[in-house]
This record gives structure tokens, sequence and C-alpha cells, in this order.
């Protein structure tokens, strides 16, 4: 299975199926909604089912201090696991440059070219801030032939006294007029506690000249506690709000523990269950689980779709999420996806600088970390067997991370296991070991071991993530085990 990952999903956005049940969603709406809606109203659609919140429990990354020490995320590196060669490819990478007070100035995006080996530049963003630090502009170009930039987007923020996004823009170039065209935009606004109460988006419309109501969202509160929201669609037709969905939050000692999305239906004019998440947490107020649930009609109740299993470490890094599937015969959960964080401990987010603009699209509080990511794993269960899919490496200025190798077809001629392991490693071989290394992610070598490769104790090392060198003649790769 190839997956591409973007810079979100990789480091702060683990929605493994978040996508697949808002689709079902969708599924459901496109059979009930019967008035025209424009493009801008199908994106939203999308946008507004994968907007599903998780639990926002930690320090948001703008609350960071500045120190001259600080390492920069200079690149991120997707790669995919190729099943018939059994090797890591390159897929696509990021490059980020920052200004002189820290914010992202222009990110590249490049694609690997298996043609040429090489990575072909197909895109860039470039970002203009504010003396308050504020995102103002964002402007996308690509090329198809090298050194040739072709203007793609533009998109405007503008913000209210208080700091708060007020109104987004965007533009589409016209290269034949080479102008900027209006596209779509939307309005937000606030009550007295800063609380967003109304999100309104509008098309452009070049027929009339003039900006038409798109979607609206409506926020409701308890106490400054957000307790639902109802979307609506603006109908061409009949110059009317049309209700799409509503959302409905519950909580817990100040804890979001249930999320309910209602659907609209338009022959009863009533709303209807469609989907629920249920989260429970750890004493320490981490999130423990997450389980997704779909409204049965004909049954009339609740039944199990997808549920996610959290694992931290003892920094309070979230380290793996297993995704799980219920199976409604015999009815059990079934492990189908697993995803990996690797973190650098040395470094706390005090000490990086990273993209800062996506906290101004996403509320990115959820996932936590606390230290330096520089690393993930994804895979999937296939036949009892977790395989790779796909990975991705973090490059930060002035450092060297300790995932950096390549691996190579030896990736399929030594097996390692168990892993998670509690004290012990075997390691099988179709060819001589000469020697196995084992490093924390730190990049230290703890143990050096020259033989008894099938009974290797790891009963003295502490529980984490660690790397294990195998050397056989001059080839090596390593292979990343858990010890708990």
């Amino acid at each position: 299975m190839k997956q591409i990952i973007t810079f979100l999903l990789v480091i702060l956005m683990s929605q493994t199926f978040t996508g697949q049940v808002l689709n079902l969603a969708k599924d459901k709406f496109e059979q009930t909604k019967t008035n025209t809606r424009s493009k801008l109203q199908e994106k939203y659609l999308d946008d507004a089912g994968n907007r599903h919140r998780k639990p926002n429990y930690q320090t948001s990354l703008q609350q960071r201090s500045i120190s001259s020490e600080h390492k920069t995320l200079d690149s991120l590196e997707i790669n995919e696991w190729i099943d018939g060669q059994g090797i890591w490819e390159p897929n696509v990478k990021q490059e980020f440059t920052y200004d002189a007070s820290e914010n992202i100035d222009e990110s590249l995006f490049y694609i690997w070219s298996s043609n040429t080996s090489s990575w072909q530049l197909f895109s860039k963003n470039e970002y203009t801030f504010d003396s308050n630090g504020h995102l103002i502009q964002i402007i996308a170009s690509y090329q198809l032939s090298p050194n040739i930039w072709t203007l793609s987007t533009k998109t405007e923020y503008i913000y209210n006294s208080s700091g708060n996004l007020m109104l987004e823009t965007n533009y589409q170039w016209n290269p034949i007029d080479n102008i900027w065209l209006n596209s779509y935009k939307h309005e937000l606004t606030y009550d007295n506690n800063q609380n967003t109460i109304l999100d309104l988006g509008y098309e452009w419309f070049p027929s009339i000249n003039q900006w038409v109501n798109s979607y609206k969202d409506e926020f409701f509160y308890t106490n400054n506690v957000l307790t639902s929201e109802i979307n609506s669609f603006w109908n061409y037709g009949m110059s009317q709000w049309d209700y799409n969905s509503q959302w409905l939050y519950y909580y817990s000692m100040d804890q979001l523990i249930t999320e309910i999305r209602n659907q609209w239906d338009f022959m009863t004019t009533d709303w209807l269950n469609e989907s629920k998440y249920d989260y429970t947490y750890n004493p320490d107020g981490s999130l423990d689980f997450e389980v997704s649930q779909l409204w049965n009609l004909n049954s009339s109740q609740w039944e199990n779709l997808y549920k996610d299993d959290f694992q931290y470490d003892g920094n309070g890094n979230l380290t793996q999420e297993i995704s799980l599937e219920w199976t409604g015969t015999p009815g059990e959960w079934v492990e189908y996806r697993k995803d990996e964080y690797v973190f650098e401990l040395a470094f706390t987010l005090a000490d990086i600088i990273t993209p800062i603009l996506y906290l101004d699209n996403v509320n990115l509080s959820y996932i936590p970390f606390n230290n330096m990511p520089i690393g993930y794993f994804g895979y999937d269960y296939v036949n009892q067997t977790w395989e790779a899919t796909d990975n991705a490496l973090f490059f930060y200025s002035n450092y060297n991370n300790p995932l950096n190798v390549e691996d190579s077809n030896l990736e399929e001629l030594f097996t390692v296991y168990p892993n998670p392991t509690k004290d012990k490693l075997v390691i099988n071989s179709i060819m001589p070991i000469d020697a196995v290394e084992i490093y924390s992610v730190l990049g230290e070598q703890i143990k050096s071991i020259n033989s008894g490769f099938d009974n290797i104790s790891l009963y003295d090392l502490p529980n984490g993530i660690y790397l294990v060198a195998i050397q056989s003649g001059t080839s090596k790769t390593v292979k990343k085990i858990i010890k708990q």
C-alpha cells in the first residue's frame, strides 16, 4: 500500500479513520440533498467533515520561547515502501526557509522522479507576515518546466484589533490577463470573549460580478465552552440557507468525552443521528482511546466502526497510534493500521522552530508532543503481520537525524522479533550476521553483540524505542524496535 503523507498528517494530525467515516457521511448527504451546490460548497463539505475535533489538552506551539539555540526544521522527506523490490523509495519532500523573526518565509515541494533518480521541484509557497507575527499572505506557484514559475493562487488574511482572523480571501491567477481574480472568501465573527460565533463563506460569481453566499457555520457556547454548531449551505435556487449538519459536544470535568454529528433530513425536517465519537483519557489527561460509531437507522442504535488506541512515552509524546475496525461477526476489534512517531528527547518544543503558519488553519493542539519529532513510520496489518507502507524523516539545522539510514534488500533477509519486546530479541537471517549494535534514538550506542543473535537480552534497557543495526559483510541494515 502506498500513501503520501503531508506535513500536517505526519507531525501532528493522526486521523487514520476520520476521513473514511466522513466519506460515508458525505455519501448519505448526497442522497438527501436536492438543491444545487457550487464547487466551493462541494469542497467545503469535505473540509467540514474532516474538521472533526479531537480533545484539546496540549499547550499551543505558539507559546514557545525564543532562543539562539533553536533547531529549525529545514526539510521533511516522505518515503514509500516498495513491496516488490523490498526497498524504501523517496516520494515527496518539503524544504522550509525562515525570516529573521523565525516565521516561515518559503516552502518548496519536490516530487521524486524514478526515471532520473532525483528530486524534481514542483511547487512553492511564499509567505508574508505583519509586524505582529500574523500571516497576511500566501502566494502559491508551480513549475512544469525547470526554472519557469507560474503563479497559481493567492490567499490574504485580515485580523481584527484583538488579533483574531477576521477575513480570508482567495484569488486565482489569470495567465491570459495577468491579473488576480476573486475566487472565494470567508468572514469570521467573535463574541466579547473572543469565541468564534459565525463563519460565513462566499464564492465569487463573475457573471454577476459579486460575492454570493456559500456556507454558514454557527457556534454556540455555555460558559465559554463550545457546546454545539450548525452548518448550513446556501440554496442558490431558493435563495435561502439550508441546514446541512449539526455537531453536539459533551464534557466531563472539562474534558470532551463525546461528539455527535447529526444530519438534517429534508423529508422529516428534523435532525437525525449520523456519527459519534467517544473519548477516554489517561489519569494524566492524555487521550487514551477514541471510538467512532455510526447510527443504524434500521435498529435505531449506535454501531461500532473504528477505534484508535494512543500510546505515549514518559515525556508525554505520542509514540504510537493503533487503528482498529469493528467486525460485526463475531463482533470484535481488528487491527488494520499503525502509526509510530519517534522523538529526539534532547530537545523540547522550546528548542525547535517549525512552520508555525499551519496553526492559522488547523487546531493542532490535540496531538501531544513535547520533544523534537524526527521520524514517522506507517504500517498496514496484512495477514497478521505489520507491513511497512510509508515513513517520514525530519531534518533540522545543525542536527544529524539518527533515523537517516538507507534500507536495502537486506530488509527482507532479516527477521527481528518479538517487536514490541519485553526482555529479549531474536534475529533470524538467511545469511551470516557479523555483528549487531543497538542504539538509542539519539544515536548513542548502547550494546554491541558479536554472537548469540538468536537470544539478545534487553532486560537491562529502559522501555522505549531503539535502533538495531545488523552488519553482514559490507552491508548494513537498521530496524526499529520497541522495548516495553
